[in-house]
């Protein structure tokens, strides 16, 4: 990994004018001749190939337009003691970003200048410990993050100390706190919904909602990795799930939710390889959709991933090595496909932007963790 790279900006424009989308939508990305140009020739590239299939409301707006500064990159293997050795999950909130490192079961906090602020828990069973740490989600006065091993959510304070262990929600996949509503625990095996939010003090479900129609075999697939989520002040909380390209869009207010189809996009989409034999599934899921997250404009943003250097998706055959940019699909909250936009990076699987410019992604391929500036026209 490289560890501490900072003030290397890459002012990034997306969403250009479509006068300067030369790209049919046939032609595959191509690597640009020249280096000098490379970050702004690559990245049009790419968002011209992923527009080339659907017509986004935002597409060619000059006043939806997001400047991207690259802010700085931090690994493990350039200090001595390393942040974290096996980043994945992350949150971030203010100037604060919260990683869940797999390789030691551990929450690590640090600032916006990559800085150490406090390590909490470990691996165990105990109180403060996690068996499979799964996702978390920074509230104003706590940190919940699943616990998953042990079909908790734990709750933190803001500066690391153990609180409590929740236990309402059976196998909890997916946490987000939710403005005055209280804190959303997701789970396709608690029964009434995959949505529900919980009284933390209380420990008890106040309400559930947003019952997908699952595949055969997936409606009790309780992978942390499988939906991610996002609250939209001050009543929408939007889900997907990475295993059947799905997006669900939630009203808080009347307690009501839609599954949103996808747009079309450029290229096949790799359909899973699954068996169900007996009620057991076995197989492989070729995830598409990743990391929901509120974008400058309030918008719901996702990854697009498993797309190759060549413009086609992830499969059993596939040879190439991944895109050279982040895609990331932009939606309304009715549902509309507004456009896409890149991040000058490969592989960005786990992205959280603060809400405030700020957004924070770990890479897949080097278990770095990215920085980035979001600045709005």
């Amino acid at each position: 990994m490289k560890g501490g790279s900072a003030g290397r900006h890459l002012p990034v424009f997306i969403l250009l004018s479509s006068a300067l989308l030369t790209v049919s939508c046939s032609d595959p990305p191509v690597p640009p001749v020249d280096p000098e140009s490379a970050v702004e020739d690559t990245l049009l590239k790419w968002q011209t190939y992923m527009e080339s299939s659907a017509i986004g409301l935002w597409e060619g707006r000059e006043d939806h337009r997001v400047v991207i500064d690259r802010r700085w990159e931090i690994g493990s293997d350039e200090l001595a003691e390393p942040l974290f050795y096996d980043g994945y999950f992350i949150d971030t909130s203010g100037d604060t970003i919260v990683i869940a490192d797999l390789a030691t079961q551990s929450l690590v906090c640090i600032d916006s200048t990559g800085a150490l602020l406090w390590r909490a828990g470990g691996e165990g069973e105990g109180p403060g410990n996690f068996l499979e740490i799964g996702q978390m989600s920074i509230g104003d006065s706590a940190i919940a993050v699943v616990n998953s091993g042990m079909s908790y959510v734990d709750i933190y304070s803001r500066d690391g100390r153990f609180l409590r262990r929740l236990s309402s929600v059976r196998n909890p996949q997916c946490v987000r706190y939710a403005g005055d509503y209280g804190l959303a625990v997701l789970s396709k095996r608690q029964p009434g919904g995959d949505v529900h939010i919980v009284d933390v003090d209380a420990d008890s479900i106040l309400f559930s909602l947003g019952e997908a129609a699952w595949e055969p075999g997936n409606e009790g697939n309780w992978s942390v990795y499988d939906l991610w989520c996002d609250f939209f002040p001050p009543d929408h909380l939007v889900y997907i799930s990475q295993f059947e390209c799905k997006v669900i869009i939630c009203d808080l207010s009347d307690r009501t939710s839609v599954c949103v189809p996808t747009r079309e996009f450029p290229f096949a989409v790799t359909e899973p390889e699954i068996e169900v034999t007996g009620g057991s599934m076995s197989g492989v899921y070729y995830p598409l959709l990743r990391s929901v997250f509120m974008g400058p404009e309030g918008e719901i943003n996702f990854a697009v991933t498993n797309i190759m250097a060549d413009g086609r998706m992830f499969g059993s055959s596939s040879t190439e090595r991944r895109s050279p940019v982040a895609l990331l699909d932009r939606y309304s909250l009715s549902g509309e496909y507004l456009g896409t936009w890149c991040l000058p990076d490969s592989s960005l699987l786990n992205i959280s932007c603060n809400g405030d410019g700020y957004l924070a992604a770990m890479q897949y391929s080097t278990g770095m963790l990215i920085n980035y500036e979001l600045r709005g026209r």
